[in-house]
C-alpha cells in the first residue's frame, strides 16, 4: 500500500492536506 501525504500551506493559517483520496481543510 502506497500512501502519499502532501501538506500545502495556503495564505495565512490555512492548510490543505491531501491524504490519498481525502482532502482535509484545516483553518486556525
Amino acid at each position: 500500500m502506497s500512501s502519499t501525504v502532501l501538506i500545502i500551506p495556503i495564505n495565512h493559517g490555512k492548510l490543505k492536506s491531501y491524504i490519498g483520496n481525502k482532502i482535509v481543510d484545516i483553518t486556525w
